[in-house]
């Protein structure tokens, strides 16, 4: 027998906000599939299909004002569109708040719609959700700092 969780839900929120719960511990994560996530030519926050992924950015950009953050220093756009599109699409996780999981697409959506998150959180801990897909001046791997350390003088 399956239990159900239960979800608290204030009076005073919002209707949207009443088809999410908080992401909880990885063994809730298995009622999830990847490949349910959104495919890299349709748009993150509407049913919109676009020929490449770079008309795709561009719809995203001029009809809901998103943009990807440091987008120069992007090495791989096309993983990067991925890993979002099953952020929202698999696990129905809004790109700014990030803890609020939510029923269902439509309703992961309309949240970021009405809220105005048709953004990427860039700061604090979500900024390691993308570091496989930023490259930065300077950067180093593990492997350097190998080098670093076993260099003699």
């Amino acid at each position: 027998q399956e239990m159900e969780k239960e979800v608290e839900i204030d009076e005073d929120e919002e209707m949207d906000d009443k088809d999410w719960e908080d992401v909880g511990e990885d063994d809730d994560l298995d009622m999830f599939d990847e490949a349910d996530g959104i495919d890299l030519n349709t748009c993150l926050f509407c049913d919109h299909k676009s020929e490449t992924v770079e008309s795709k950015c561009e719809h995203m950009a001029k009809e809901h004002s998103f943009f990807i953050p440091d987008n120069e220093f992007v090495s791989d756009l096309e993983g990067l569109l991925k890993f979002l599109g099953i952020k929202v699409g698999a696990y129905h996780v809004c790109l700014w708040c990030s803890s609020k999981c939510y029923r269902d697409l439509k309703s992961v959506q309309k949240h970021m719609q009405d809220k105005g998150h048709q953004r990427m959180k860039f700061e604090g801990e979500t900024l390691l959700e993308y570091a496989d897909y930023y490259t930065y001046p300077g950067d180093y791997t593990i492997d350097d700092d190998y080098d670093m350390l076993n260099k003699s003088d």
